[in-house]
Formats: structure tokens, sequence, C-alpha cells
């Protein structure tokens, strides 16, 4: 299980806060880590103070150029295959999945963005909705792959603020995909 371990240590000075990124192995190991000073933000100005996932979120729609991946939740409560629900799913891969999604909550705008018409944001090749059961809900656009690892992503194509969805969460979609193409009876 790949793991985005987030610390944020506040010990700089009023200002400052000094953070610490990393993407952890199943072992433990760290694989990848970021560190950067920035000046201190309002928690408001997180990608989401509330949660992307919630206990009311009932479906996900992933799309890239190659496929649609629709997830929804079924009267046990538990997370399916929206298009075909007797394909099987693994419940532990959604479960992280859903864990990862709720982690981009912490992400906070990049300060500067510069000019945005390299971040492929205007049309993007990968969309995430987020649905809840009261009908309100998100859209994540995924767009270029930026400058020193991760892909530039905003929400509800607000490009005013602009964040880096770090590489390990959108590769976790192609193993949600992967693991499907290789269920024999899941193929089409």
């Amino acid at each position: 299980m790949i793991k985005i371990c987030y610390n944020r240590v506040d010990s700089i000075n009023e200002e400052t806060v000094h953070e610490k990124i990393y993407i952890c192995d199943p072992g433990g190991g760290t694989a990848a880590g970021m560190h950067r000073l920035r000046q201190k933000q309002a928690p408001s100005d997180t990608l989401d103070s509330k949660g992307l996932v919630t206990a009311s979120t009932q479906e996900l729609i992933y799309k890239n150029s190659a496929y649609t991946l629709r997830f929804n939740k079924n009267e046990k409560d538990q997370w399916q295959w929206k298009d075909d629900t007797t394909l099987p799913l693994n419940q532990a891969l959604m479960q992280q999945l859903l864990d990862q999604v709720s982690a981009l909550s912490a992400l906070t705008p990049l300060e500067n963005p510069g000019d945005i018409t390299g971040y492929d944001l205007d049309g993007p090749d990968r969309t995430l909705e987020v649905k809840n059961d009261d009908g309100t809900g998100l859209s994540l656009q995924i767009g270029a792959a930026a400058e020193g690892g991760g892909y530039y992503m905003c929400r509800d194509e607000d490009t005013t603020k602009i964040y880096v969805a770090p590489d390990a969460w959108c590769s976790l979609w192609t193993g949600i995909f992967m693991s499907w193409w290789r269920c024999p009876p899941c193929r089409p």
C-alpha cells in the first residue's frame, strides 16, 4: 500500500511553516519526500477544510482520455462498479483510494502560479467527480505534470487556485483500473 504521509511543522516563526510531504512504501521506508518553507495560510485556504470525501459521499467518477471509472455505494454501504455491479471490486483498495482523496483536503494552493497556460487545466486529461447523497459534490481537474513531481490540479474549474496532487495519488487510479483488467471475468 502506497501511503502519503504529510507532516507540517509550525516551529519556524509566526509567519512561516516548514512542510514535509512524504510518500511511503508498505515497509515504512520513505520512497520520496519534499520539503519547503512557505508563508502560513488560513485553514480555509486549503483545497477543502471539511473533507473531500465524507460519510455522505455516494459516488466517484474518474475520467481520463482512455477510460471512465464509475463507483457508487450500494444498499449495503459497500462500494461497487456503477456500470456493472456484478464485477468484483476490492473494498480495501477502494478504501485506500478514498483515504488518498481525503488526504488532498490539506493541499494549499501554489503561492505564485504564474502563467497557468502550461498547466493543462482548461481541458484536462483527467477529472474526478465526488458526489454526495444530498446532491452536493465537487470536481477536481488534473492537468500536466508539475515541475518537481506531482500534477497540477484545480477544483471546480477554478484556476485562480492551483494545487499539486502527488504522483502516488494519480497512479493509484491506474492501479484500480489494472486490478480490474487483471480479473479475466471482468474484462470486456
